[in-house]
Order: structure tokens, then C-alpha cells, then sequence
């Protein structure tokens, strides 16, 4: 559901190099960085030859931060364990992270949990100054705009505001990692599985929907959540279309296979998968039935159908 709010972009398991731009902010114009075999190598105007940034072997993926002040990559050892650090272009300083670093959306922090202590972290990315806010940590996630960082300290849910560099407690019994579906509300799951909203500035905190095993708001490509709607599956799946704040709730749908929100937040299809087989039905964000194909699909057929714009798939 969730994805880094920092990363500009990924690369995959790579045979051949891939290039990823550099934009200016950290003292040079532009710069280029690759993977090859296992290792990430900086290319920079003027330099005779690329040099080796990340001196390991085993790196299977790697994103620059949003300020290009940073690299942060995924190191997957042969028996299978994996684990994220992340390297300072000019420094050259390498930081292992239990959990990928988190970079925020204002191109100067970067938020990460050390491996061991389970302390979470804040860099400034241009100063180089480092302030632990908190112990214990599971789990955080920054906000849209990058200016508050909400996390799970030992159940309890907090968020810290970087303007005022204080953390503000939300609410308790948390499990999972919390979710900003805007920059002023965070999502999250109880330890019954209940799926609950919290106001970041220490005001309401909502009851959306019990036995909840997956929720699903529109995103666009960058992650970022369109709307203010999302569709819920409990454990017997059924789908319920709600508000952010668990109001105009409507059931969508029962025996739930997949679905899709499009580009633009405004549509979604759902997927049921009954003895007959798949069904597909497409709604409007306010729950209005657009179009219900009523021939049952294949398998295949159902996992093939994808919004014209580039589907947002779950």
C-alpha cells in the first residue's frame, strides 16, 4: 500500500546499468548514478571516470533522495536477508538503516531507524546534524508536504512536527506502519484490526471499520493519495466505500479478488471472484454504479484489465 514519499524512482534487479538523474542542489550541475554488478557507481560533468559510491557487491536497488544529497540502496546478502543504507553524495559517509531510509518531500531531512537500537532518526540533510526523537520505533512515515513525521513508538502513535520540533501523541494500541493519506491525517490498524484516522494536530480520532485486512485509497503514480475516499475489505471480503472519516459508507462489493483506482482518483473498478467466476464492476468516487460487466472472466482476463492512463494496481 504504502511506498516511500522520498524516492524519485527505482531501480530493479539489473544486468545492464540503468541511469538515474541527479538534480542540482549539493554543489554540482548534474550527476548520473548506475548499478553494475552489485555495486553503485557516480558519474559527474568534468570526471574522467565513474566512481564507486557504494563499495559492496550485493546491491540490488538504489534511489536518490529528493535533494540529490543522497543515495540510499538495498543490499540483499546471498541467504536472503536484505537491509537499506543510505550514502552521502559529497561525504561519502555510508549509514545502515534497520527499515528504508525516509526522505522527505522538502529535499532537507532524512528520517531513518538505526539498525539495533530501534532509535528513529532525523538527519539534516544539509547541516549534517542528527537528533533522535524517539526509541523503540516499528515504523514511520512522513506526510506529504515533509514538514511532520508520524510513527509507532511501542504501540503508541505520535507525530513530530519539524516546524516546532516537538511530538504530539495520537493515540495508543497501534500496530503496522501509519499511513498520511493527507498532510493532516494519518491511518492506521489497532491491535484488533480495527482501521482508524487520527488528526496530526492531536484532534480526532476515528473508528472507520472493524476486521479490516486491506484498504485501498486512489494514489496517483508518485504515491501520492488523490480524493478523499477509499475502498475497505474486511475478512469476509467484503469491499465498503467510505470517506477518510468512515463516513457514506457503501458496500461495493462481496468476495473480493482486485481493484484499481484510476489516475485521477475520480473512478475504480472492483473484481469479484465467485463460483461462476470473475466479475468486474466500475463505480464513481461517490459510489454511483457506472458499468457492471455481467458475463463472468477467466482468471486472466480479470488480472488483465487495467485503467487507458496507467492503472494504479493493489
Amino acid at each position: 500500500m504504502a511506498r516511500n514519499t522520498g524516492a524519485l524512482g527505482r531501480c530493479p534487479l539489473l544486468l545492464l546499468p540503468v541511469l538515474a538523474a541527479l538534480f542540482s542542489g549539493c554543489g554540482r550541475e548534474s550527476a548520473l548514478a548506475y548499478l553494475k554488478e552489485g555495486e553503485v557507481y557516480l558519474w559527474e560533468p568534468g570526471a574522467d571516470e565513474p566512481r564507486p559510491l557504494a563499495r559492496r557487491d550485493d546491491v540490488d536497488a538504489f534511489f536518490w533522495s529528493p535533494s540529490g544529497r543522497h543515495l540510499a540502496y538495498r543490499v540483499t546478502k546471498p541467504f536472503g536477508e536484505s537491509f537499506w543504507c543510505f550514502t552521502g553524495v559529497d561525504t561519502g559517509v555510508e549509514v545502515k538503516t534497520r527499515t528504508e531510509p525516509l526522505f522527505s518531500s522538502a529535499g532537507r531531512t532524512v528520517a531513518y531507524i538505526k539498525e539495533r537500537e530501534r532509535q528513529l532518526v532525523l538527519l539534516d540533510e544539509v547541516g549534517g546534524e542528527q537528533r533522535v526523537i524517539a526509541e523503540w520505533v516499528a515504523s514511520a512515515r512522513w506526510n506529504p508536504a515533509g514538514t511532520r513525521l508520524a510513527y509507532v513508538e511501542d504501540g503508541d502513535l505520535k507525530v513530530f512536527d519539524l516546524d516546532d520540533g516537538a511530538s504530539l501523541y495520537l493515540t495508543g494500541g497501534v500496530t503496522g506502519e501509519p499511513d498520511f493519506v493527507t498532510d493532516d491525517l494519518v491511518l492506521f490498524f489497532d491491535e484488533d484490526g480495527t482501521l482508524g484516522a487520527a488528526r496530526s494536530d492531536g484532534g480526532a480520532v476515528y473508528r472507520l471499520a472493524e476486521g479490516v485486512s486491506a484498504y485501498h485509497p486512489a494514489r496517483d503514480l508518485s504515491g501520492r493519495v488523490r480524493g478523499t475516499r477509499l475502498v475497505c475489505v474486511d475478512r469476509d471480503r467484503d469491499a465498503y466505500l467510505m470517506d477518510f472519516d468512515g463516513v457514506g459508507q457503501s458496500r461495493t462489493g462481496t468476495h473480493f479478488y482486485r481493484m484499481a483506482w484510476d489516475e485521477t482518483g475520480s473512478r475504480f473498478f472492483l473484481i469479484e471472484e465467485k463460483e461462476e467466476g470473475m466479475f468486474a464492476r466500475v463505480f464513481a468516487a461517490s459510489g454511483e454504479r457506472l458499468l457492471e460487466l455481467k458475463e463472468p472472466w477467466d482468471a486472466a482476463a480479470a488480472d488483465s484489465l487495467a485503467w487507458g492512463s496507467g492503472e494504479l494496481a493493489y
